[in-house]
């Protein structure tokens, strides 16, 4: 399973999108750690993984990928990074994410506040949902299983949607534009 096709291409995914996280937050001023349960041995990640009712397991399996600080006022939030490429047109009272069964949840259960920031296929390309202002009655749409017989949630986080911009202030615009824009329209770095 750790090395079926479809996983390592998603791991890809995913390590590509905490890293332009980090990329553009760190440009713009902001001090990035790492943070999540992968920076752990493997090993250690699959004992985890036996036990999930103890609460200790739970929030190692769920920390946070990021620490951001603003080094001006030294504040830290944790971020969660997702990507969605499949999400190519954004309409925020249409556009539904899916998570795994739980995640939210345990995102704010265990860790309070989480900015979960989300690529996405198209623009805005980046947009970010602070878990202390999800209501679960108000944001969840449906419970369902996916193609693999996962139980994914389906969520629509209307009128809490935020770009990164009003969540990182000191972010830099163009970067994200020059970043996702160039690189959807099959521009390189050099052209």
């Amino acid at each position: 399973m750790g090395n079926s096709k479809s996983f390592i291409q998603n791991k890809y995914k995913g390590d590509r999108a905490e890293i332009d996280i980090k990329y553009i937050l760190t440009l713009s001023g902001y001090e990035v750690r790492k943070f999540g349960i992968e920076q752990n041995d493997q090993k250690i990640i699959e004992m985890i993984k036996l036990n999930r009712e103890c609460e200790s397991n739970r929030r190692l399996l769920h920390s946070p990928d990021l620490v951001v600080i603003d080094p001006e006022n030294n504040e830290a939030k944790f971020v969660e990074v997702k990507i969605k490429s499949n999400i190519t047109y954004f309409n925020e009272e249409k556009t539904k994410i899916w998570f795994n069964r739980g995640a939210i949840e345990d995102y704010s259960k265990l860790w309070g506040e989480v900015i979960i920031v989300i690529i996405i296929g198209g623009s805005p390309w980046i947009l970010c949902v602070n878990t202390k202002e999800i209501d679960q009655r108000k944001h969840l749409v449906r419970v369902e299983e996916d193609n693999e017989g996962k139980s994914i949630e389906k969520w629509k986080f209307k009128g809490i949607y935020k770009e990164i911009s009003d969540v990182f202030p000191k972010e830099n615009k163009e970067l994200v534009r020059k970043l996702y824009e160039d690189k959807h329209m099959g521009k390189s770095e050099s052209g």
